[in-house]
C-alpha cells in the first residue's frame, strides 16, 4: 500500500522506503543491497531502504566490441535462449551494418514491443521461442526476448527483477522486469 502519490517518479534521483514484510523470512535477507539501494534501517518487520537512481550513459558503444570479459551475459538459459535459427536470424537483421551497441540495444527494444502484439498477464513465465512464436506476454516475456536477441547479437544482456510505481488503477508498487 502507498499512502501517498509520487507525482513525477520519473524525476526523482534518491528515495526511502518505509517497508514493513509478513512471514518467517526476515526483512533484511529480502532486499539486496548494492551502490544503489542499501538499508539504512530495521525495526523489527520494518525495514527502510534508500535507493538512488542510475543515470545510464546512453552515448554510443562502438559495435561489435571485445565482449569476452561478460561471458556470463551472452550465454544460453532455459529462458534466455541465444542458440535458436529464430532468435539469431532476428539479431542478424537488427545488426546489419550497425556500429553503435546502444542505438542497436535501442533497436531490438522496439522490435520485441513491435512483436509482442498480444499484451498480457495470462502468459506463465514464457522462454524466448514461446514468447516469438505467440507474440504473447508481459513485461516478462519482453525481458528474456529482448535479452535473447541482445545476446545472440553479442551484447551482454540480463534480466533485473524489481518493484515499479504506478498510480493506476491506484498507488502501488508493483512487480516488474
Amino acid at each position: 500500500r502507498v499512502e501517498k502519490s509520487i507525482p513525477e517518479p520519473e524525476k526523482i534521483n534518491e528515495a526511502v522506503y518505509k517497508i514493513t514484510v509478513s512471514g518467517d523470512i526476515p526483512a533484511q535477507d529480502i532486499f539486496l543491497e548494492n551502490h544503489v539501494q542499501r538499508i539504512i534501517q530495521l525495526q523489527g518487520n520494518t525495514i527502510f531502504i534508500k535507493n538512488k537512481a542510475e543515470n545510464h550513459d546512453t552515448r554510443g558503444l562502438i559495435y561489435p566490441f571485445d565482449n569476452r570479459e561478460f561471458g556470463e551475459y551472452l550465454k544460453s538459459g532455459p529462458y534466455i535462449i541465444t542458440e535458436s535459427p529464430k532468435i539469431r536470424k532476428i539479431a542478424n537483421e537488427l545488426k546489419a551494418g550497425e556500429n553503435d551497441a546502444v542505438r542497436l540495444a535501442k533497436k531490438a527494444e522496439r522490435w520485441v514491443y513491435n512483436n509482442i502484439t498480444n499484451k498480457t498477464l495470462e502468459i506463465d513465465f514464457a522462454n524466448a521461442i514461446q514468447v516469438l512464436e505467440t507474440g504473447s506476454g508481459d513485461c516478462t516475456e519482453h525481458s528474456v526476448l529482448l535479452a535473447s536477441i541482445l545476446r545472440a547479437a553479442g551484447i551482454p544482456a540480463r534480466v533485473v527483477v524489481g518493484l515499479v510505481y504506478t498510480d493506476t488503477p491506484e498507488n502501488a508498487f508493483v512487480y516488474h522486469m
